[in-house]
């Protein structure tokens, strides 16, 4: 007579409780840390957009260099252009508030952009403003616009790469966060702070 075995065959799988429970806790910890990732990628975004400015400023030294010709980075306070042009090489008196064009060369032509939507430059480098002349946007399609704006004191770069100890910040309004970049004038290095939350331009 044969005996047949009553052992319980192992169980395969979860039940349906079981799977609850580990998604519930996976909901638990998904929801505790979101706040924390959530701040770290808008963090990111305003970074990236801090270091393209870094680039842009090594960029304006880089043509002075090269072209011999004295260079500037100007930005919109409140705004979010900036453009990148050769002044005259005697540089602007203060008082005067206007920046003269230099002898345009082929290697002179302005560059002008703007930031990610959401970001603006501070109002901080805006007193007094400075006015450009027309000219000084000739090739550029939206010149009109840009020679209307009230632009920041420059970033200046001499022909030897040389210029002045400069702070400017972004904003990230629509999460209240700012990055501030520091230029050393003498070597012309860019250097990106941390962020800071809670700020308002």
């Amino acid at each position: 007579m044969r005996r047949h075995s009553h052992h319980r065959a192992a169980r395969a799988g979860f039940t349906l409780l079981e799977l609850l429970l580990v998604l519930g806790v996976l909901v638990l910890m998904t929801t505790i840390a979101w706040p924390s990732v959530s701040r770290a990628l808008d963090g990111q975004r305003l970074t990236k957009a801090a270091e393209r400015i870094r680039i842009e400023i090594n960029a304006t030294r880089t043509r002075a260099i090269e072209t011999g010709v004295p260079y500037q980075f100007l930005y919109e306070g409140g705004g979010g252009r900036f453009v990148s042009i050769p002044t005259d090489r005697d540089g602007v008196p203060a008082s005067q508030g206007v920046v003269k064009s230099a002898v345009p060369t082929e290697d002179d032509l302005p560059r002008a952009s703007g930031l990610m939507e959401g970001f603006e430059f501070s109002t901080q480098a805006l007193d007094p403003t400075i006015k450009l002349q027309q000219d000084l946007f000739a090739g550029l399609d939206d010149w009109r616009d840009l020679a209307s704006l009230a632009w920041s004191g420059p970033v200046k770069f001499d022909s030897d790469g040389s210029g002045e100890d400069v702070e400017l910040t972004l904003y990230d309004r629509n999460r209240g966060q700012s990055i501030t970049l520091k230029v050393r004038g003498f070597t012309g290095a860019v250097s990106i702070g941390p962020i800071e939350h809670g700020v308002t331009p």
